[in-house]
């Protein structure tokens, strides 16, 4: 849940951050910097959670998770903060892998898909709450946006203490010194993952906004295309590692299932993260909502959401055809990010409401699913990989689907702003504010032509940023069809004598 929260609590602190720092151009990455240290060291903490006991090394990322709250907190520059989410990020990694190991080494096959469901709503609760505590720490001039952060250090020491007491001493490889285990790891790999994604993220969210389109900008997509071309290839022919230590896990993706499932998560993931972020400022725009208030109206996509994620994981083990919920996950996708291009800002709250709630069926069926689907249809050696690739795709799915909406937002939009009230003789810095939900002398203007010109090009491009969930949703929809229609064993085979094969009691 508190990952969730941090994912979302920042939605409703730009414009006093932007007060406090100004630096207009890096609001995009306060946003984006904690979901891109989460999926940028997913890999990296796999190889290390090798090295010791699984209990400590989640004690010890949760602590990575609190020193990031403290700079977040304490951050006197939008750099200092932007760190600190950053260092959330990677704690918020660290603490979500060990659960979703923990989940595969200690749950009954009965159990996983009901435990993954939980988990899935857990992280929706906090996703809805992130906003809310946010902008109401915001409003409050006792507490300012600071204690948004702040408030995650008590509550993440309370669940570090419990985890040490409750969860069982697990060793993932007790066999390994912890020198010959770090120098087994894939640092070339783990470098060129964090750098690709971090090239992708420079390229989409400075370009058109810091740097013009036509300047020497394309510099940054060169970059990321040579970095991509080299990950590739290191981790297809294993330079300076090989098969079983590079950082890619990618057994599990050659196997059809794992592709086919991977595949349909980070589908779903860029559904799930269009409508949490996008929806919200649409209803911003277009009603005037507050954080309260954007939060109930958001409440049928999480609510169902919930339900249906709930739902799914108590009838997984008794369908056991994993392709049926894809499939439907698919239509539904399909069919509510379809309905919503045709959502204007006269269209009834109702409508729109209904439309989310069917969203949040089809991401219930399936932003979850994987892990439970791979625990079951993978050997016993790759349940810890699956896992691994699950929390990699949902995350990295997540923060690659943010940017490309951020930059085809920031910049469409201001295009169709421009077009809109140019001739009002508002100044370039007035319309990229208004764009970025601050105050603005474009809002100031209140029931003027301006103001009505202004809201309805912004919802526009906002609607239409559903093309990409749409999209997503029709790879989904193939990835179903393309599944094998057959039912899964209640046990996978190899685990039915040792439930726990391989994993170890820590010394």
């Amino acid at each position: 849940m508190i990952a969730g929260y941090d994912v979302s609590n920042v939605a409703n602190l730009q414009p006093s951050i932007y007060r406090a720092f100004g630096n207009i151009e890096l609001l995009p990455w306060v946003s984006a910097a904690f979901t891109l240290g989460h999926a940028g060291v997913t890999p990296l903490l796999r190889s290390l959670m090798n090295l010791g006991d699984l209990k400590w090394f989640q004690a010890a990322t949760m602590i990575i998770f609190i020193t990031g709250s403290a700079v977040a907190g304490a951050a006197s520059s939008v750099q200092a903060l932007i760190i600190g989410r950053v260092l959330l990020g990677i704690g918020s990694s660290g603490a979500y892998l060990s659960i979703l190991v923990y989940n595969v080494i200690l749950a009954k096959p009965a159990e996983h898909s009901r435990l993954n469901s939980l988990i899935g709503a857990g992280f929706a609760v906090g996703l809805i709450l992130g906003p809310v505590v946010g902008g109401a720490f915001a409003q409050n001039q006792n507490t300012t946006w600071r204690w948004a952060f702040y408030i995650n250090i008590p509550v993440t020491a309370i669940a570090m203490a419990l985890n040490i007491m409750l969860y069982p001493t697990v060793a993932l490889a007790p066999s390994e010194s912890l020198l010959e285990g770090l120098r087994r790891i894939d640092g070339i790999g783990a470098t060129l993952h964090v750098a690709t994604l971090v090239a992708f993220d420079v390229a989409c969210l400075f370009s058109g906004t810091v740097w013009a389109w036509a300047s020497g900008s394309i510099a940054a997509w060169v970059i990321f295309a040579t970095l991509l071309v080299l990950y590739c290839l290191q981790q297809y022919f294993c330079w300076f590692t090989n098969p079983e230590q590079r950082i890619l896990p990618l057994r599990v993706l050659s196997n059809r299932i794992g592709l086919l499932v991977s595949i349909a998560t980070a589908c779903a993931a860029v559904g799930y993260s269009i409508t949490i972020y996008y929806i919200p400022l649409f209803l911003v725009f277009t009603r005037g909502d507050g954080p309260v208030q954007a939060a109930v109206h958001t409440l049928p996509f999480i609510c169902v959401y919930i339900a249906t994620a709930v739902i799914a994981g108590s009838l997984f083990p008794v369908i056991r055809r994993y392709a049926i919920f894809y499939f439907i996950s698919g239509l539904f996708l399909v069919a509510g990010s379809g309905a919503i291009l045709f959502i204007d800002q006269t269209s009834p709250l109702s409508r729109l409401m209904g439309i989310t709630a069917l969203i949040g069926a089809a991401l219930g069926l399936s932003f979850q699913t994987g892990a439970t689907v791979l625990t079951r249809a993978l050997p016993t050696g790759l349940r810890i990989d699956s896992a691994v690739i699950i929390s990699l795709t949902q995350n990295a799915s997540i923060t690659t689907s943010l940017a490309i909406a951020g930059c085809i937002f920031q910049n469409v939009g201001r295009q169709h702003l421009e077009s809109a009230i140019g001739k009002f003789g508002f100044s370039a810095a007035d319309i990229n504010q208004a764009l970025a939900g601050l105050e603005s002398p474009v809002w100031a203007a209140g029931s003027s032509e301006a103001s009505r010109l202004a809201v309805t090009a912004v919802t526009t491009i906002l609607i239409q940023l559903f093309y990409i969930s749409l999209a997503a949703g029709c790879l989904l929809l193939v990835c179903a069809c393309l599944m094998k229609w057959e039912a899964l064993n209640s046990v996978n085979p190899d685990n039915q004598d040792d439930h726990s094969k391989g994993l170890h009691p820590a010394a």
